[in-house]
């Protein structure tokens, strides 16, 4: 963990310890169901997210968890969209923002594909009364974390190849 993301621990688990609720008084999310910091071990990318989204990824985990899979995947839904908009703007449709991630190539075709699905998942949970499975629920949030930690993971890249000794030309 580099310093940025120990001090953001830091002060999440503060705040979560409060009762759920920050020391801004503005998130009460996690009160109930708590969730558990064994499922944040291997998530730490999570900490780097803007603290809006953060929390909304603690909430999607805490109803994972919990079997509480028709909310997880609206969550889902809405982290996409927090993520896109973030991305490209909030350019109307899920299929307009999905099309200028891929123009962008902040996507391959089959991310663009993957995250589709999801979306039309999220919408059906919200609004046609569909109830995912668990497996599915756990394929869904393994690809959504896999496209949107890579952000979050790579952050040091660019410091890394100032470090990474060039080859020298004969």
């Amino acid at each position: 963990i580099n310093e940025k993301t120990d001090e953001k621990f830091k002060k999440l688990k503060k705040d979560l310890n409060n009762f759920g609720k920050s020391d801004e008084d503005k998130y009460k999310s996690m009160s109930y169901p708590n969730f558990s910091y064994d499922s944040l071990k291997d998530r730490k990318w999570s900490f780097n997210l803007p603290k809006e989204d953060m929390l909304l990824f603690f909430e999607v985990i805490a109803a994972w968890e919990n079997g509480l899979f028709t909310l997880a995947l609206s969550g889902i839904r809405t982290l996409i969209d927090r993520y896109i908009v973030n991305k490209v703007g909030d350019v109307g449709t899920f299929q307009s923002k999905l099309k200028k991630m891929l123009e962008e190539k902040h996507l391959n075709k089959k991310q663009y594909e993957l995250l589709a699905t999801i979306i039309e998942g999220g919408n059906a949970a919200g609004h046609r009364g569909f109830r995912p499975k668990k497996e599915m629920l756990d394929n869904f949030l393994q690809i959504v974390e896999e496209i949107i930690s890579l952000d979050y993971k790579t952050d040091d890249f660019e410091k890394y190849n100032e470090i990474i000794p060039k080859r020298e030309k004969p």
